[in-house]
């Protein structure tokens, strides 16, 4: 899975909506909507998020992003989700932005969490439940993302099912949990996608 914020493009001449058929058949290339529906109604909390595709690089995930405003947040989500985080040395190096960089010489490097002092390193892909799960702060937010862990960009049901065992350690952290964890169509949210979880939208 890509650590990197991705963008939208999409090849199209003209920007999509959900009412769009080529935008249906972009969304539904992989899973029914009777499937994306089961999913997102077996799931309180994470999402599921198309790729936005084309240069983006990205894939599809299930997603889940919960509110540490403060250091001490972090560590008490981060105990409660058995995540162990790594104070990182106060000159820990970082790349400079427009340095070229070999692949072995930039795997050297520790990504640091912004704004902690002393740093303290990206948890970057961890286990959680015993799932396999990429966890990343940014900004206040916790973001965790999944997807299937021999197709890196696919959605499963063995996703789902993981994504299942990590929301029985959330629901502490209910309060805490930013819905959508992604803004705009990509994401199946109950604000993008009310219909999914109405009845009458079946």
């Amino acid at each position: 899975m890509n650590d990197t914020q991705v963008f939208e493009c999409l090849p199209s001449s003209k920007p999509m909506t959900r009412k769009d058929p080529r935008w249906d058949a972009y969304l539904h290339e992989s899973h029914s909507p009777d499937e994306l529906r089961e999913w997102a109604r077996s799931l309180s909390h994470f999402r599921f998020c198309r790729a936005f595709g084309g240069h983006a690089n990205d894939g599809d995930c299930l997603r889940v992003a919960l509110a540490v405003p403060s250091e001490q947040d972090l560590f008490d989500v981060a105990v409660q989700l058995g995540i162990a985080l790594e104070r990182l040395p106060p000159d820990n190096p970082e790349p400079m932005a427009g340095t070229s960089y070999t692949s072995a010489e930039f795997a050297k490097f520790k990504p640091s969490i912004p704004g902690c002092d002393p740093p303290i390193r990206q948890p970057g892909q961890v286990r959680i439940a015993g799932a396999a799960v990429l966890a990343w702060v940014r900004a206040g937010r916790l973001d965790l993302a999944m997807s299937d862990e021999d197709e890196s960009c696919e959605v499963t049901a063995r996703t789902v099912r993981g994504a299942q065992a990590v929301e029985a350690l959330l629901r502490p952290l209910a309060h805490l949990c930013i819905d959508p964890p992604q803004e705009g169509r990509n994401c199946l949210s109950p604000k993008a996608y009310p219909q999914l979880w109405s009845d009458a939208g079946q």
